[in-house]
């Protein structure tokens, strides 16, 4: 739940300016401030973790490079998938 809340974080940080192609750091450093928590209060990581946010840093990556790219094999799957 803590991840997934996180994630809908991305809105709001995408809408500062300063932030344009950074946003996806405040929600990972919300993330590590879960894994944080954990390793204080419990003294382990949360198994969530060990697989959320790796794959979630991938899914990031992946968003950032294709926006940032501006790749037209992109444009093409994207006017596909609208029609």
């Amino acid at each position: 739940m803590l991840v997934a809340t996180c994630v809908l974080t991305s809105a709001a940080f995408g809408r500062f300016p300063a932030l344009f192609n950074t946003f996806y750091a405040g929600v990972d450093l919300l993330i590590f401030l879960g894994v944080v928590r954990d390793l204080i209060v419990m003294r382990r990581v949360h198994p969530v973790y060990l697989y959320a946010l790796p794959a979630l840093i991938v899914g990031q990556s992946f968003v950032m490079h294709v926006v940032l790219t501006d790749s037209p094999q992109w444009h093409k799957i994207a006017n596909a998938i609208l029609r």
